[in-house]
């Protein structure tokens, strides 16, 4: 079974607090430098992580404001539409976007 990001980030951190507490794994290279590494790494991977809440944020700020003004355009698309449609003949309204229905 695949681990969750947080469940990652807490299993490098379990690891790298063991290989601290014990030294019996030195001479196969698991150090207190690998130790370094790993929580170097887990920083860089938060930092990461902050990073990219941030622009989850921005995008939905940028998508709500995409929307309203979206909506705001299509009502004055609307609303001119209909003053066309009153006040200038239907063999010009081609000329406006505007399809006559039969």
């Amino acid at each position: 079974m695949a681990q969750t990001f947080s469940q990652a980030l807490s299993s490098a951190r379990l690891l790298a607090s063991g290989i601290r507490k014990n030294d019996m794994l030195a001479n196969r290279g698991i150090t207190t430098a690998r130790a370094d590494e790993l929580e170097q790494r887990l920083r860089h991977i938060e930092g990461l992580d902050g990073e990219q809440e941030s622009l989850k944020a921005r995008l939905k700020d940028i998508s709500e404001e995409l929307r309203a003004r979206t909506a705001e355009l299509t009502a004055e698309v609307a609303k001119d539409t209909r003053i066309i449609k009153a006040d200038v003949p239907q063999t010009l309204w081609k000329e406006f976007g505007i399809q006559a229905k039969s």
